[in-house]
């Protein structure tokens, strides 16, 4: 395990409901090593979400365990999965979860702020111009079209170059053209920097920058 920076041992999700219980994940054992990137296929309700809600310690299994740096997650208490999650863990949505009363400049930066890392503004620069949003980075997220606002969460989320970089559906409101400007950034970080990645995408072509593809199906991970 000590090459492994996420490692999963048996772990299930079982959802219980007044309708009964749904198992979504079934006794799943899987490793990942450090700068992987990593594209997660699978049906609509396959349960992608989940697996990559329990991977960031937004979820806990119903059983199994949970290792990420060689900590077991899973039994953290929730201070110490906050400080662990800002410290270790960045996250792309498909709802943004931008700041409304920051600017784009100050969204990009939170993150890493709030981890006390300098802030290299050249870098920051060169990225806001990459993801064509040079001219937006004093305006506020109510004044940005969705694709800014995306890519706005987006380049928010790799500034502070995390460990883990967790992505579901990271271009579902992005034309072609800005779909492949965030992959190919995406591909940069993972490259450059060894941030580990996990993608979920329904869209397979955009798993071709991954160096590994798995799939959702029946409760278990195939690949």
């Amino acid at each position: 395990m000590e090459n492994n920076i996420i490692c999963l041992k048996g772990i299930s999700k079982i959802y219980r409901t007044e309708a009964g219980e749904q198992t979504v994940l079934k006794n799943i054992d899987f490793s990942i090593n450090k700068g992987e990137f990593i594209g997660v296929i699978g049906d609509s309700g396959s349960g992608k979400t989940t697996f990559l809600n329990l991977l960031g310690a937004l979820d806990t299994p119903s059983e199994g365990e949970i290792y990420i740096l060689n900590k077991r997650i899973d039994k953290m208490k929730e201070d110490e999965l906050s400080s662990f999650r800002r410290n270790h863990i960045g996250y792309i949505f498909q709802d943004y979860n931008l700041i409304e009363e920051l600017t784009v400049y100050e969204n990009v930066i939170f993150s890493a702020k709030l981890k006390g890392l300098k802030i290299n503004e050249n870098t920051v620069a060169k990225l806001l111009k990459l993801l064509k949003l040079e001219e937006k980075k004093d305006k506020f997220p109510a004044h940005l079209s969705g694709g800014e606002r995306q890519r706005t969460a987006i380049l928010r989320s790799v500034v502070g170059m995390p460990d883990i970089i967790l992505a579901d559906e990271p271009t579902g409101n992005l034309d072609e053209q800005n779909t492949q400007v965030v992959v190919q950034l995406l591909k940069f970080v993972n490259d450059k920097f060894g941030s580990t990645i996990l993608m979920v995408t329904h869209n397979s072509k955009l798993t071709e920058v991954c160096k590994r593809v798995v799939a959702v199906k029946d409760g278990r991970l195939v690949g």
